[in-house]
């Protein structure tokens, strides 16, 4: 039994599939995990760890190196590279394509759990976090500010770990909660280093009596009545009389030191509105809806706030509801959609039955679709939403196609089965052909950086997937309509002038085709050089950019500049903003090296005049700050005050590369003596990439000295030590239920100058044992493969791309050691590689174009064919061209995406046209000029209603805005809606205008065929008698004024020439009105 006879005979059990489709399809949509991005695994993991207050040299030596060695070793990681600043490193290690990210992720976390021992008791971490790429950035799940106007930050702390954290992890959906910024009690001892040396006390003595009396010793066990008791020596100490400690002989600790409690400042301040506050950040279960778990979290705030009215809780990010905004927004996207292409059927159909049926379609492609993504376990987010918005007008365009055709056959005078049955036999392959051809441009996503398919193929299989079920629906809905709900006793024949005029426009354009064909050559060739000459192609990134509603200010301190600073310049850009009216709130951190505000508007104000004037207002304040750099952006273009991350960057920097880095340091001193060799070079500097140096100091002890001083190496460093930094035990000292911190430190830490005349024993000062030097230390160090990278930067005195030779002939000419080798680019600097993006993409588009090329030829086994439907490419690209001349846009790596998918969909038309003109002239025998005539004739309904619906299914994308876009994935939608809607309107056009005049040029005469009468435009050309034309032309030029003469009789004729046409139309006019 054919399909079609199937269709027909059991429609019931089909109603019921789809009524299957459409239930599941909304449970489905109820049930399914909402989020913003997809839940993916890269295959990458990031491992961080800090050495606080060390150069990055014994940073990489102590840490870096020693976590790189055990990560090189775990099954499954490719590779292993890393960035290493001033007391911080990250580890980027990067896994081999098949590998499980969570499996390696739990062998990483045991293999650092393993060489704990082996690092330096500072060290903090090392952790293991997900990779995230750049290009798609991942925004917080849920974060609030914790606050108080009563409690000090060290209950407030207290409160956040034990009753907030306790509360928020009982809620379902809930993974992690993380507190930052918290107040922690810690016992500081300050002491005298002159009063130690006076009473002859050791340093370490101190730190020994702090952990002699807070111990819990384990003694052994005894039984008592069968039972086994441990016993335990507790010697808690007496923290009342600190002071009165007996430190030896007879000296107590008050006498050489000062003890007391006090809060620990936390690494990284938070604030909000400028008050300290308590940073709480949620994470959420990979399979949790994020809307229902952010509002049960918003829920438990609510009842925690008001059996705590102290304390103020301020949501600064909420997941939940931005997904919430972007369902609303896609919503009315849809809505307006479906009304749009609603009312473009009805506009062809003139019925509302077959039109809402022929757009149910859409309606269970979608359910199809949703089905799929939640029993593959995927998640409804941004990219699979965007897809299905995206594909809404394609959806409808097989069941368009497989109705009109059906209504054609019905109303030839074939019964509704026998229609149906010539309709499957003739339309199978073209919708076959037609979805396949959209399907494979979706291809070339698989061939994206490893970074962003992950995100993207998603995407497109949402496409997929419902392009494919469509397929199915339109070959059975709409036969079902006919022969079961009998939609045909509703539609009359449509009798349209229009397709008469088509016919006389088309048989015209074959009598000139020619001029026709000259005419279209003329168009392309014209709007390429538009295309090269004015499009805007500045810009290929990947990530679009648009300024945020909020206004940043981030503060980088100049090298060896004092914390405080650093602090004194936010609290200042604060009190600047404080109470200003149209700020909502504002939040603040600030870290060692970093400092930053965060200010958000009022709505009304976002945008403002009034948001503009405090800008511009901070921007003067960032000019007149000293020591500390200031930047600040946001509402429009960037700004940078007193020069960003410290100093001007050099006009050109090489990297040397080697595995030793102490080596390698050396090499490059040699390599600064050949570049200033030449005279073009100048300012060598070595380990930097900016003008502003960071300076170390070396302490180098000479062995010899010491011996006869009569010291030891480890009375010199435990001296120096003592003076220069502070020793801090986490976790000593129990204070109630708690155990807080211990923090050993001098009263006065001393500065550059004591530290040379430091006495290190009697008489002896420590510049008489060792060299103290001031030396350039590199700000950060990269390692790749075990292979360093080093900095060196120059100034050169002349153009770029002869900066870029001279880069080449010193990787080229100089002779390295073994193991040595010389990079002239650094990749870390760009946001992308344009270059290699862009060919990238191009390669791919190509890729897309021989994809339809040979879909086409292996469906029609012609090569000629699959040809002139490739030729209304170039037409639909004349739209895209156009529609970026015009309004300005920037044609970058989106655009050419969109165009990839416009490829897939304007072949469309030329299909159903092409393949219904062979099949007049192979099944019926018409000859070719008049089977192209009524093959296109009969083929402009169903084009027409396939690109309206399209296009109407795009405009809501490029025309509603939606709030919760952000820069990195609206543009995406935008082009590719930008893209598909240029190129199709002008495609349509161009498919009904110039294909049938390709088909005749490329298609084979019919045997015994006889020349289109009169046609050609070369046949016009042959009977112009040429000769007598110039005779023809002066005769003429002669007659001018006789012809000026009587210019006005000759408006008189067409005066009346056109009075009596009006007349004429007017008369018809009213026949027809009477009639």
């Amino acid at each position: 039994m054919a399909y079609s006879d199937l269709v027909t005979h059991r429609p019931k059990g089909f109603i019921l599939i789809f009524l299957v489709i459409l239930i599941t399809g909304i449970y489905a949509f109820y049930q399914i995990p909402k989020e913003d991005l997809p839940v993916v695994d890269y295959p990458r993991l990031t491992v961080t760890a800090g050495l606080p207050n060390q150069s990055p040299e014994n940073v990489i030596k102590y840490v870096t190196s020693v976590i790189e060695e055990e990560l090189a070793a775990v099954r499954g990681v490719l590779d292993v590279s890393s960035v290493t600043s001033t007391g911080y490193c990250r580890i980027t290690v990067e896994l081999e394509r098949k590998a499980d990210p969570d499996f390696i992720m739990f062998l990483v976390n045991e293999k650092i759990s393993s060489i704990k021992d082996k690092l330096p008791q500072e060290v903090s971490g090392p952790t293991v976090h997900p990779y995230v790429p750049r290009e798609i950035g991942e925004d917080t799940f849920f974060s609030l500010y914790l606050s108080s106007d009563i409690l000090d930050g060290y209950t407030l702390t207290q409160f956040a770990e034990d009753d907030l954290q306790r509360e928020l992890a009982e809620i379902p959906g809930v993974s992690g909660i993380s507190i930052y910024g918290g107040m922690e009690r810690e016992l500081s001892i300050a002491y005298d280093q002159a009063a130690i040396e006076q009473y002859n006390i050791s340093f370490y003595s101190i730190v020994e009596k702090v952990m002699s009396m807070n111990k819990k010793i384990t003694m052994g066990h005894v039984r008592f009545r069968d039972k086994r008791l441990y016993i335990s020596f507790i010697n808690d100490m007496d923290l009342q009389n600190i002071g009165n400690w007996d430190m030896g002989n007879g000296v107590r600790l008050s006498q050489v030191a000062q003890a007391s409690f006090r809060d620990e400042e936390p690494q990284t301040i938070h604030k909000i509105n400028g008050k300290p506050a308590v940073y709480v950040l949620l994470t959420k279960a990979a399979d949790a809806n994020a809307i229902l778990v952010s509002q049960a979290v918003l829920k438990k705030l609510e009842s925690m706030q008001r059996d705590n009215p102290s304390i103020l809780c301020k949501v600064a990010d909420n997941e939940g509801e931005k997904v919430l905004d972007g369902y609303s927004t896609i919503l009315v996207k849809i809505l307006v959609s479906v009304l749009a292409i609603f009312l473009v059927l009805f506009s062809f159909m003139r019925h509302v039955k077959p039109s809402l049926i022929t757009m149910s379609s859409i309606f269970l492609s979608v359910s199809f679709a949703i089905n799929y993504l939640f029993f593959a376990g995927e998640s409804l987010n941004k990219f699979t939403l965007s897809g299905i918005a995206l594909a809404f007008g394609l959806l409808v365009d097989n069941a368009v196609v497989v109705y009109e055709n059906i209504h054609k056959h019905y109303y030839s005078g074939k019964r509704v089965k026998e229609a149906i049955a010539l309709s499957f036999k003739e339309m199978f392959i073209p919708i076959i052909a037609s979805t396949v051809t959209t399907v494979c441009v979706l291809l070339p996503f698989v061939f994206l950086q490893e970074e962003l398919k992950v995100y993207y193929i998603p995407f497109a299989k949402t496409i997929v997937v419902a392009l494919i079920a469509s397929i199915f629906i339109s070959f059975s809905l709409i036969p079902i309509a006919f022969s079961y709900f009998h939609i045909e006793s509703k539609i009359r024949k449509s009798k349209s002038k229009a397709i008469g005029y088509y016919q006389k426009y088309v048989g015209f354009l074959l009598r000139i085709r020619w001029v026709a064909l000259a005419l279209m050559a003329f168009i392309i060739g014209y709007s390429l050089y538009v295309f090269i000459e004015d499009v805007d192609k500045s810009s290929f990134s990947w990530g679009g950019f648009e300024y945020p509603p909020e206004l940043s200010c981030i503060f980088y301190p100049e090298t060896n500049v004092p914390d405080f600073r650093l602090k004194a310049a936010v609290n200042q850009f604060e009190g600047l903003v404080e109470g200003n009216e149209i700020i909502e709130y504002y939040r603040t951190s600030i870290s060692e090296t970093r400092g930053q505000i965060i200010i958000y508007f009022k709505k009304d104000f976002e945008g403002s005049a009034e948001a503009y004037a405090l800008r511009e207002k901070l921007k003067v304040y960032g000019n007149r700050m000293s020591q500390v750099n200031v930047r600040v952006w946001g509402i429009g273009p960037d700004f940078g005050g007193g020069g960003f991350m410290g100093g001007t960057r050099y006009q050109s920097t090489v990297w040397l590369q080697g595995y030793n880095y102490a080596r390698l340091k050396e090499e490059a001193a040699k390599f600064k003596t050949i570049l200033l060799s030449f005279r073009e070079i100048s300012d060598v500097k070595l380990g930097e990439v900016t003008t502003s140096s960071v300076k170390k100091a070396v302490l180098k002890i000479d062995s010899e000295k010491l011996d006869i001083y009569g010291l030891s190496l480890n009375d010199v460093a435990s001296k120096v030590r003592s003076l220069v930094s502070e020793y801090t035990i986490e976790n000593t000292v129990k204070l109630g239920r708690d155990y807080i911190n211990f923090t050993l430190a001098p009263e006065e830490k001393i500065g550059l100058y004591e530290l040379k005349n430091l006495y290190l024993a009697h008489g002896v000062k420590l510049t008489d044992v060792a060299d103290i030097d001031l030396e350039a230390s590199t700000r950060y160090i990269e390692r790749e493969d075990q292979v360093y990278s080093y900095p060196i930067s120059y100034d050169f005195s002349s153009s770029d791309q002869t900066d870029k030779q001279f880069k080449e002939g010193l990787r080229d000419n100089i002779l390295y050691p073994p193991g040595f080798s010389l990079k002239i680019e650094d990749d870390a600097y760009r946001w992308w590689d344009e270059e290699t993006d862009y060919n990238k993409i191009l390669i791919l588009l190509g890729f897309a174009i021989i994809l339809i090329y040979m879909i086409l030829g292996a469906l029609y086994e012609s090569y000629t064919e699959p040809f002139i439907i490739l030729l209304t490419l170039p037409l639909a690209f004349v739209g895209v061209i156009w529609l970026y001349k015009i309004f300005k846009l920037n044609f970058g790596v989106h655009a050419i995406m969109g165009s990839m998918l416009l490829a897939g969909i304007v072949v469309n038309n030329a299909i159903i046209m092409v393949n219904h003109i062979n099949h007049l002239r192979r099944e019926k025998g018409v000859k070719r000029a008049f089977g192209i005539i009524l093959g296109a004739s009969d083929r402009i309904r169903p084009i027409l209603i396939t690109s309206l619906t399209t296009i109407m299914g795009l405009l809501p994308i490029i025309l509603l805005k939606d709030k919760s876009d952000d820069s990195s994935t609206a543009d995406i939608w935008k082009h590719l809606s930008y893209a598909t809607v240029g190129g199709l309107t002008t495609s349509t056009f161009f498919t009904l205008t110039f294909m049938p005049i390709l088909y005749f040029f490329f298609s084979k005469k019919t045997p015994g065929e006889k020349p289109y009468s009169g046609t050609g435009f070369l046949s016009w050309v042959r009977a112009v008698r040429w000769r007598k034309m110039p005779a023809l032309i002066w005769k003429e030029t002669k007659r001018i004024p006789h012809h000026v003469k009587h210019l006005p009789r000759y408006a008189a004729y067409a005066a009346k020439f056109i009075g009596s046409l009006k007349e004429k139309f007017k008369k018809r006019k009213n026949r027809r009105r009477s009639s």
